[in-house]
């Protein structure tokens, strides 16, 4: 009996943590969801800081230097590269 008592007096605990996980979790792919950076609370600097960085990504792309492309060498097939005695 005091097993059940037990379950009893904790069980609604579980099921408001339950809920609580539940409601973080994105029903159609299961993800976790994530924070919107241009929430009200956040105050827009977290969507200037987003602007700063993809500005910078985007500048580093345009004038990165390019590397031409690389040709490997010419390798010997491996049945030539030791000698086999029969």
């Amino acid at each position: 009996m005091n097993g059940v008592i037990i379950f009893v007096a904790l069980w609604p605990i579980a099921f408001a943590a339950l809920l609580a996980f539940a409601a973080h979790i994105e029903p159609g792919s299961g993800r976790w969801l994530r924070r919107r950076l241009d929430s009200p609370q956040s105050g827009g600097a977290a969507s200037a800081a987003y602007c700063l960085q993809r500005t910078t990504i985007d500048r580093f792309f345009t004038f990165a230097p390019k590397m031409p492309p690389t040709v490997p060498p010419e390798v010997a097939p491996l049945s030539t590269s030791f000698e086999t005695t029969s």
